[in-house]
């Protein structure tokens, strides 16, 4: 990544991801959980990811999806930020990102970057002291990601819009944008062939969500192959309310920046041997063809149980028993953030009524969305 975003390529994405059967929830007709936490970078990081994993050269993707800041924001760079941005002017050509300093995106970015070649600049908040020897910060800053301390997200995101024109590729927190498409595109392909298997006449799709980013593009992209198909989405930070106007505000911001993004992929090369064949084609035309508005209004957000905090990462003991208890009934492990409080939240939904919904004749289909090497730093904080 030295001259250019080009590097020797080898197969990263071992697709499709297995479907499972399961017995999670007792209520529906039928049941599986598609695990992508077994992808090479774990879960929906993978999805997002894919495009970045499959194109040759990404040199044209450099400058196609601007930065946005809030107009609120529109101010004058403090010192600190101009030194970061003086400091970024002075770096090689790579990917930059920002986010958590215990992001699953960060050390996913990582794990890319590495695999590629690349280097990689990632701006975060300075970690506690007291953070675990274990954590995801700690796994990333060992795949030599260079760390550049902000104070806040707001902030990196203003310093990174004022580089632009940048020779850098700028990815968006949490890989969220016109790159993630393809991924999710992928990943509906997979489900329209391992759930016709069944005798379900419609499927409920279920993602927990931060911003909103899976939940959206996997919608779009089950409505654009006209899927039998609903995604179901809990946050995991902030209320129902929040989430939805987080998708509503992202849905207009790609439809702003579809026409940049198609024209940037059709310089784009890609390689032939990944797992979709025709990856470029599918994605031109599935880049101007999808309607997000759609997508967004159609999947269903079901708010999280009102005793459990809102706050991100937040403890429960709710949360520890389901993980204990699904480790023990099953072989494969779940994550402490997203995944107990998206599971308990549904469940309780569905049987206080909260979530009308017939689960007579209706499967759900569960997306480990990974997300499990945050593990070792969330037990420390439930041991405290």
């Amino acid at each position: 990544m030295a001259q250019r975003l080009r590097l020797a390529w080898s197969p990263l994405f071992r697709v499709p991801s297995a479907l499972h059967n399961s017995s999670i929830f007792s209520s529906f007709a039928c049941q599986a959980i598609k695990r992508d936490d077994c992808l090479d970078l774990e879960g929906n990081k993978a999805r997002k990811l894919y495009l970045l994993a499959t194109a040759q050269d990404c040199q044209p993707l450099l400058s196609c999806t601007p930065l946005e800041t809030d107009e609120s924001d529109n101010r004058p760079l403090t010192s600190q930020e101009q030194a970061v941005a003086h400091h970024l002017r002075q770096l090689p050509p790579q990917l930059i990102s920002w986010g958590g300093n215990q992001s699953n995106a960060m050390m996913a970015i990582a794990q890319l970057c590495q695999h590629r070649g690349w280097d990689f600049s990632y701006l975060t908040p300075q970690l506690h002291a007291k953070a675990s020897s274990k954590s995801n910060h700690e796994a990333t800053r060992c795949l030599d990601t260079n760390f550049i301390w902000s104070s806040s997200d707001e902030a990196s995101q203003t310093v990174l819009a004022s580089l632009q024109p940048s020779e850098h590729l700028i990815v968006r927190q949490g890989a969220a944008g016109w790159i993630a498409a393809l991924g999710f595109l992928q990943l509906a392909l997979e489900l329209s062939k391992q759930l016709s298997t069944t005798a379900v006449k419609h499927w409920y799709l279920l993602v927990p969500s931060g911003t909103g980013t899976t939940a959206l593009w996997l919608q779009a992209a089950v409505n654009y192959l006209r899927l039998p198909a609903t995604v179901v989405t809990i946050p995991a930070v902030g209320s129902a309310t929040t989430l939805t106007r987080l998708m509503e505000a992202e849905t207009a911001r790609l439809d702003r920046q579809r026409t940049p993004f198609a024209e940037a992929v059709k310089q784009c090369a890609f390689y032939s041997d990944t797992s979709l064949p025709d990856g470029k084609q599918r994605l031109l035309k599935f880049t101007r063809e999808v309607d997000l508005a759609a997508a967004c209004a159609r999947l269903q957000v079901v708010s999280a149980r009102s005793k459990y905090s809102t706050r991100f990462a937040s403890l429960h003991a709710d949360y520890l028993t389901l993980w204990h208890q699904h480790n023990a009934d099953y072989s494969f492990p779940l994550d402490l953030i997203y995944a107990p409080k998206a599971w308990l939240s549904l469940s309780h939904a569905v049987q206080s009524g909260i979530w009308d919904v017939d689960v007579s004749n209706t499967g759900l289909c569960v997306i480990h969305t990974g997300g499990t090497t945050g593990n070792a730093s969330m037990l420390q904080r439930y041991a405290s």
